[in-house]
């Protein structure tokens, strides 16, 4: 409901609902993350958009697998 009003006050500029949030956070807002989901694109981007039609189809490419850091610092050395 607040974020409704906040968006009526600014003349329903916000586009996009990060800029909304932004404008919150500016004001005073409070706001949390939560680690959700499997994956995130951003689809104002050609990739971002190719990604998430394969996400869709189930055709995502595979994450890539984790090395814990003691190995990546020595395959650098």
């Amino acid at each position: 409901f607040e974020l409704h009003r906040l968006w009526l006050e600014r003349e329903r500029q916000d586009e996009f609902m990060g800029t909304l949030i932004n404008a919150w956070l500016q004001a005073g807002g409070q706001a949390w993350g939560v680690c959700a989901g499997e994956s995130y694109v951003d689809v104002g981007t050609v990739h971002g958009y190719r990604e998430a039609i394969r996400l869709l189809g189930g055709q995502a490419t595979p994450p890539p697998t984790p090395v814990p850091a003691a190995k990546l610092e020595q395959s650098k050395a």
